[in-house]
């Protein structure tokens, strides 16, 4: 599997690194159904980005240390319905975890 995270990061960086307006950001979005292993693609990607930055970024981006230029911003339970989030034991604090692993325990029905 490494082969292929490596794959994917090699497509992304050069697309990033060869801008020279430092200040772009790009976002990488992966959808698929609950269980796809999206956070573990995305971590994974992120991390052979960030080995390979120094490598092809060009000027004072190649020299961040660490290498922290792609990072994973978990979406989790932010495609759930406020009455859904409501419907939990713990609704304040399902609001205040949505896009972290907390709400990969609830169990939502939605009717």
């Amino acid at each position: 599997m490494d082969e292929i995270y490596d794959t994917l990061a090699e497509r992304l960086v050069p697309t990033a690194a060869s801008g020279t307006n430092t200040s772009l950001t790009h976002i990488v979005g992966l959808a698929g159904p609950p269980g796809a292993a999206k956070t573990t693609v995305a971590l994974e990607v992120a991390k052979s980005v960030n080995k390979l930055w120094p490598q092809k970024a060009s000027g004072f981006a190649s020299q961040v240390e660490p290498p922290e230029s792609a990072v994973v911003l978990p979406m989790d339970g932010f495609h759930l319905y406020h009455h859904q989030l409501n419907s939990v034991e713990d609704p304040k604090e399902a609001y205040a975890r949505r896009g972290g692993e907390l709400l990969h325990s609830y169990h939502i029905s939605c009717f």
